[in-house]
């Protein structure tokens, strides 16, 4: 199983050939978790980013406005990964009130709230006001008869081109807000291993990650 192996960010010297260098692990340290966390949420704000890039593509195409099964599936993906950068539990995530500090103009936080509702009811709620079927007696008029039984479904795919556009350039402006946190607490990381000392970090396994396999799928994160 492939895995991606890059760093969102790395030493505070820029220049640094990461690759030729031992990485141990620093998971323990106090400020390292926090970095963990961020480095998530920027993974999955990059993916959201992408998933609105792809629906762009789609929705523009002149035909039927693109496969309706790519178009939900990029949708429901992207609101996925989206709240998950707000959630809590084995890490932590982004505040949900920071979407109103970033800079950016208009209703964002109303937005934000859209597009958690929006979660709710595309991924989290089968029964929404957003998708419905109904029953119908298909009739004969001459002579009267009830040719058979039809069962309508509708359901709201995704939001409009605009509507992605904001989530789009929502997503990049909290990815770089993220960033700036990931570079900080990168700097907070490397004092603390910095008072450790080389020496002692060098008796520390290197790192290793490992893809689960699909009997793990059960298993949360261990921390």
């Amino acid at each position: 199983m492939d895995a991606d192996l890059e760093p969102i960010t790395t030493a505070l010297d820029k220049e640094l050939d990461w690759t030729q260098c031992a990485i141990v692990t620093v998971d323990d340290l106090a400020s390292a978790q926090l970095l963990n966390d961020l480095a998530a949420v920027i993974h999955d704000l990059g993916f959201v980013i992408s998933c609105a890039e792809r629906l762009l593509i789609e929705l523009a195409k002149e035909d039927d406005g693109g496969d309706r099964i790519v178009v939900q599936a990029l949708w429901s993906a992207a609101l996925v990964a989206y709240n998950r950068c707000f959630s809590t539990g084995k890490r932590t995530g982004i505040r949900h009130d920071l979407v109103g500090d970033i800079g950016l103009q208009g209703e964002v936080k109303k937005f934000h709230d859209y597009l958690t509702s929006m979660r709710n009811k595309h991924i989290a709620h089968s029964v929404n006001p957003f998708e419905a079927s109904t029953v119908g007696a298909i009739l004969a008029s001459d002579p009267p008869a009830v040719l058979g039984i039809a069962t309508l479904w509708m359901r709201h795919i995704v939001t409009d081109r605009q509507g992605v556009e904001q989530l789009r350039g929502l997503a990049l402006s909290l990815q770089h807000h993220a960033a700036k946190l990931a570079d900080e607490q990168t700097a907070l990381v490397q004092a603390e291993a910095e008072a450790i000392g080389a020496a002692e970090l060098s008796r520390r396994p290197l790192i290793q990650l490992v893809a689960p396999g699909p009997d793990e799928v059960a298993s949360g994160r261990s921390t």
